[in-house]
């Protein structure tokens, strides 16, 4: 609604940062239902990817493989640092520089993304996104934070052990899709 009120995307940008920072200050006292304040934040990472989009950002350019490598090093150093955004459970130390060092952090991932779309591993990698909603709900239904969260102490262990548990969990659901659509099949 915003871009339709203000076309000018400078003013926009100004607009959803200000958007932005207020959904973070209302997520440190209150969570809003609907995860509304989440959604504040949200609003503007869809800016800054709509911006990217219309500057023809990823085009093979020089311009972007030095932005790439300034947000590749960043992002390390973020990583390094420990400081990353959680949205869901609204945890955003220095809140500036985590967001920007998301920013980077996905253009690192579309960078390397597209170089993957010439290799083989893609057509393994479109199973994920084409089945990307169920893997979601299963990765929120793994009871991780209900039953088995506390019982792993090494954040990369249960960061690991929950992708395979996710993996199995999606590959157990679309076989499940597929026998359901063999038995229709026959009758």
């Amino acid at each position: 609604m915003g871009r339709l009120i203000i076309k000018d995307d400078r003013y926009n940008g100004v607009m959803f940062a200000i958007l932005a920072y207020a959904g973070y200050l209302i997520s440190q006292k209150i969570w809003l239902p609907q995860a509304l304040d989440i959604a504040l934040i949200a609003a503007f990472f869809m800016w800054v990817g709509t911006i990217l989009r219309s500057y023809h950002f990823f085009s093979n350019s020089k311009t972007e493989f030095l932005t790439v490598l300034i947000a590749l090093v960043f992002w390390l150093w973020c990583v390094q640092s420990e400081l990353h955004i959680e949205l869901s459970i609204r945890s955003y130390p220095n809140f500036v520089i985590t967001v920007v060092e998301a920013i980077a952090g996905t253009l690192v991932i579309c960078y390397l993304s597209r170089g993957l779309m010439s290799t083989a591993l893609t057509s393994w990698l479109v199973i994920f996104g084409r089945n990307s909603i169920i893997l979601l709900c299963i990765h929120h239904l793994d009871f991780y934070w209900v039953f088995w969260g506390d019982l792993i102490h090494s954040s990369w262990r249960a960061m690991l052990l929950r992708l395979v548990i996710d993996i199995f969990g999606m590959v157990l659901v679309l076989a499940i899709k597929y026998l359901v659509n063999q038995i229709r099949g026959h009758k």
